[in-house]
This record gives C-alpha cells, sequence and structure tokens, in this order.
C-alpha cells in the first residue's frame, strides 16, 4: 500500500474512477459524495487471487454466480459444455448459458499439485493475497490445511463465507493462519432470506436456521481474533430497516460493507447515499485497488463504527475487454482479477471473468499465453493513472 494521497492531489483522478451520476439526491446526499472528493485516497497494486476451493454449498440462493462454473452436483455426469445452469440442487449458476464454461469444478486439496500451481502462478503473475471463495468454503473437510499450505507461501489468505459452518472451524483457521473473513449477508430476517432461496430451501424454519449459524460465526471470528466484515446489498431505500439492523447487531464486531445491487442500477446507488446522509455517515478515505475493478469508500458513525460502501469501478484488461460484447452492455464486474480453479481431475485453470468463461484455460496454457504480459501491464498502467506517478 502506498500513503494515501492527498485531498488537493486527488479530485480529478478520483472522479475518473466513479461511474455513478445522479441528478436526484438529497441536498444532504448530494453534500456527502461530495465530501468523497476531499478525503484521503488510499491505493493499494493489486496482488491477489481468488482461488475457488470447492462448489459445495448449504444455500441455494437465486443470485448466485458460483465463480462462473456450473453448479457440480447438477453437472458432474453431464458432458462437458453441456451443462445447465439450474438443476435437482436448486442451486443456480446465474451466467451459465452464455460464459462458454467447458469445465465442472472439483475440490481443492493441500497437496502438490496445488503447491507446484500456486508456485507456477505466482512466477507469472506475482500474487501474495488469496482470497478462497466457493460454493461455501467452510464446508470444505481440509480447509485449515488448504489454508495453512497457502500462508506457507507467504500469502496473506481471507475467505468468503454465508457463515453456514464458519463458527466450528473458527479455531483451525485462526491456527492455519487465516487473516480475514468476509461474512455474505443475504437476509436479516427467515422472511428475507427464504424469499431469494431455490425452492427445496425457501422456508423459514431453515432460514432462521441458517441465520443464527451466521450469529454464531461472526461472533466467533470476533471471539478467535479473525478480521471479518460482512456484505450487504442495498437494492433500494426499501430495504433502509434491513441495512440498519444489521450495523445495529453486528457492527460493534465486524465491519459492515453495503453494495449497490447491480440490477437496480442508479436507484441503489441513490438509496445508499441517502441511507448515509440519514445517519450521519462521514466519509473518511477513499481505497482503490490498482489494477482491478475494485474499490470502497469509508464512513465513520456518530458512534464511532466505521462502515463502508463497496463498489465496482471503471476497470478493463487491454486486449480481453475492450473488443469483448459485453463491454458496454451486461459487464457487471469489469476485469476484477485473476480466479484459478481445480477441475474434476485436480487440474488448476486460471480465467480474468466469470461472464467470459472461454478465456479459462489449463494453467500451463495461461502461462504460456499473452494474458500474464496484459495483466502486469494493467496494473502499471492503472496504478500510475490514479497516482500520476510510477
Amino acid at each position: 500500500m502506498v500513503a494515501p494521497l492527498q485531498p488537493e492531489n486527488i479530485s480529478d483522478e478520483y472522479k475518473e474512477l466513479v461511474t455513478f451520476e445522479s441528478s436526484h439526491l438529497s441536498p444532504e446526499a448530494l453534500i456527502l459524495r461530495n465530501k468523497e472528493f476531499l478525503v484521503p485516497l488510499e491505493v493499494t497494486l493489486d496482488k491477489s487471487l481468488r482461488l475457488k476451493v470447492l462448489d459445495q454449498c448449504g444455500m441455494a440462493c437465486t443470485f448466485c454466480h458460483n465463480e462462473g462454473t456450473p453448479v457440480s452436483a447438477d453437472n458432474t455426469r453431464r458432458l462437458d459444455g453441456d451443462y445447465v445452469s439450474a438443476g435437482k440442487s436448486d442451486r443456480v449458476s446465474i451466467f451459465l448459458d452464455t460464459n462458454g464454461a467447458d469445465f465442472v469444478s472439483g475440490t481443492v486439496r493441500a497437496d502438490q499439485t496445488l503447491s507446484d500451481a500456486v508456485d507456477q502462478l505466482t512466477a507469472s503473475v506475482p500474487f501474495d493475497e488469496v482470497h478462497l471463495t466457493g460454493g461455501e468454503p467452510t464446508l470444505h473437510p481440509q480447509l485449515a490445511d488448504v489454508v495453512g499450505a497457502l500462508v506457507a507461501k507467504g500469502n496473506t489468505v481471507k475467505i468468503t463465507s454465508n457463515g453456514e459452518r464458519f463458527f466450528a472451524v473458527a479455531d483451525a483457521l485462526k491456527e492455519a493462519g487465516l487473516s480475514k473473513v468476509v461474512f455474505s449477508i443475504f437476509g436479516t430476517t427467515p422472511a428475507e432470506l427464504a424469499a431469494v432461496q431455490g425452492k427445496k430451501f425457501s422456508n423459514e424454519k431453515f432460514a432462521s436456521l441458517k441465520l443464527q449459524a451466521l450469529e454464531k460465526s461472526i461472533n466467533a471470528a470476533h471471539a478467535v481474533g479473525i478480521s471479518a466484515a460482512a456484505n450487504i446489498v442495498m437494492p433500494n431505500l426499501d430495504h433502509a430497516e434491513r441495512i440498519m439492523r444489521v450495523i445495529d447487531q453486528f457492527g460493534d464486531k465486524c465491519k459492515i460493507r453495503i453494495l449497490n445491487s447491480l440490477d437496480q442500477g442508479t436507484e441503489s446507488y441513490e438509496a445508499i447515499y441517502e441511507l448515509l446522509a440519514t445517519i450521519g455517515a462521514e466519509p473518511i478515505r477513499v481505497n482503490v485497488t490498482a489494477g482491478a475493478s475494485g474499490m470502497s469508500i469509508d464512513y465513520r458513525l456518530p458512534d464511532g463504527k466505521e462502515i463502508g460502501f463497496k463498489q465496482i469501478r471503471r476497470s478493463y484488461l487491454d486486449g480481453v475487454c475492450n473488443d469483448c460484447v459485453l463491454k458496454d452492455n451486461g459487464c457487471d464486474e469489469g476485469y476484477y482479477g485473476v480466479r484459478m480453479y481445480v477441475d474434476k481431475n485436480n487440474a488448476y485453470r486460471v480465467g480474468v471473468c466469470i461472464q467470459r468463461m472461454d478465456l479459462t484455460r489449463p494453467l500451463d496454457q495461461f502461462v504460456a499465453s499473452s494474458l500474464p504480459d496484459m495483466i502486469a501491464k494493467h496494473r502499471e498502467e492503472d496504478y500510475y493513472n490514479i497516482t500520476n506517478k510510477v
């Protein structure tokens, strides 16, 4: 991380990063948003990898992208490429019908194959942070071993979790060296959670158990000293009450990060700014990842809590994104970073976009392609463009 750039140096650069424009904000919300241009901008060069460790999940969220891959339970016995985006499991992979995925993901093992794959990819596209995804990573029977193997190579390791089982493995993950867990909150009441589940799981008794597990998991992360954040999407102002419930219930134990809804577009952005203005939030920092599309804004509340607004900014990988048919019509996340998968044969594959899984290729082919050089160039140029220094 470089030292924060001072406010007088960042206004023009930051304004080039944001994608949200609106003439419908209240005066209070507009004042709040304009204050974002006056706080320090912290720039981190992207050196991260997202590693899908397994496909299994104990939920069936109707909006799941499943890291771009088919749901394994529904597609393991199907011919390569002849996959279904929804099946008997009631889980979905929302981009599968159009993203060109041609393999079913397997389960990462803490073995020599993983070690060799990490070494080979690191030599090609340097990284020192690994973010474990799924499915639900905490259902992996040897997750602590995988974390330990990655930490032993000098990586900071984080995971995304829906909270259904993190509490059961928190101690082991702490011992293995896990640095952070990011919880995804899909509902704050049984009715809310049940409403976004597939038919088999859309009952409030099931949802109530999952919410109890989430609370236990957040408490467990706090108890063992693993840094925690919780992401929750705010589609519109009708969701203000549920966002406040999350802040009130968990804000002392983890950092709440509000995400805008891609489906609701400008309405979602406006709702978040109106909520932040209403609760007296003050921006304190803009965080940008140079070389990827992730960014966030940190705010301080009157009671001292910090919350975040996590966003996607304009960031495209030259040679891949520029000619993509989705770039100006349907691209949900731009270039978000490098992703690695393992298939059913324990062979590793690397990709750069969950909406363009046709770009995902076996590890050997990836490192021999032009993609590593494109990624290195993008990181350097994006960093320079944001900071105006080498």
